[in-house]
């Protein structure tokens, strides 16, 4: 998951960022929520044909040729109800994620999958906040911090960024002159 999220702004034709991989070397789950980004906000302002087309003219360039051509096929039906989805309605009634509670390394670790999340919403601070969160922890060490207190120092780095998330979000959607952007 960590491969595919840190190849979330590769393209198919390699002029993503930071532009090593392309074509196969993105990994199929990068390519999927990518194109995915992209096709749900092109149905959602101009439905099933904008989708599709949007499909069409970035496909081989941005997108891959395949799933590309899965939506111009089948976009009827992938795309079919999509508006009636009440999106924060879906993403409660999934499960029990708001039961979980989470303690010890599982903090870490969902600190961290968090925070490689709020990264990825510019691609120039892709992996900043493990960067921070292991120097704040590698000062804490130094200054003879306890063990917890160098745990604490460490998560507050790993949510040091969480509020670019939410002004990133906010601009969701809009569509710029030249095409589709999420953010």
């Amino acid at each position: 998951m960590r491969e595919a999220i840190g190849a979330a702004y590769e393209q198919w034709d390699g002029k993503g960022w930071p532009g090593a991989p392309g074509g196969e070397d993105v990994p199929v789950a990068a390519r999927i929520a990518q194109l995915a980004e992209f096709v749900e906000v092109a149905h959602r302002v101009g439905g099933v044909e904008e989708a599709k087309a949007l499909a069409r003219k970035q496909r081989g360039g941005q997108f891959d040729p395949g799933l590309s051509d899965l939506i111009v096929e089948e976009g009827d039906l992938i795309l079919s109800g999509l508006a009636e989805v009440g999106t924060w309605n879906a993403v409660l009634d999934a499960g029990p994620a708001l039961t979980v509670s989470l303690s010890g390394e599982e903090i870490d670790v969902a600190l961290s999958a968090v925070a490689d999340f709020v990264d990825l919403k510019s691609p120039y601070f892709l992996g900043h906040t493990s960067a921070l969160a292991a120097l704040a922890g590698d000062a804490a060490v130094d200054l003879g911090m306890s063990t917890a207190e160098t745990r604490m120092v460490r998560r507050a780095a790993l949510v040091s960024g969480f509020g670019r998330l939410v002004v990133a979000g906010h601009r969701a959607g809009r569509r710029s002159a030249s095409g589709w952007s999420s953010c």
